[in-house]
């Protein structure tokens, strides 16, 4: 990647991590989802050179819950494929989950329908 960037650039890495977190220890029904990043290397060069710094995306550190909730599923569905939920931990080859559909199945209940999917694809 360093070699597509002109002159006098540099690359900053960027890792991602989420966890949902209680806001109030005397309110415990409110929750907040932290985005916490990282960067992967010092943007301040010790000569006081200027860089013009890129920022790259390496990583996203979820857990299961979490990977769950930015997919739009259920924590019983696979957060990856469209596997069922009674099929895990089989081996099998399962459709990979596409957003576009996924955007267009949310899009139709923000509208006030109820698509049959949500509930074939775990988004209830």
């Amino acid at each position: 990647m360093q070699k597509v960037l002109p002159d006098g650039a540099t690359i900053a890495p960027i890792i991602l991590a989420s966890d949902k977190t209680l806001l109030s220890q005397f309110q415990g029904d409110k929750s907040v989802w932290p985005v916490y990043m990282s960067i992967g290397v010092d943007m301040v060069c010790a000569d006081s050179w200027i860089w013009c710094v890129y920022l790259i995306l390496v990583a996203y550190v979820a857990d299961f819950p979490e990977q769950c909730l930015v997919s739009c599923c259920e924590e019983n569905h696979c957060p990856k494929c469209i596997v069922g939920a009674n099929k895990q931990g089989y081996v099998l080859d399962s459709v990979m989950r596409d957003p576009e559909p996924m955007k267009d199945i949310l899009q139709r209940r923000k509208n006030g329908q109820h698509p049959p999917e949500l509930e074939e694809n775990g988004l209830t």
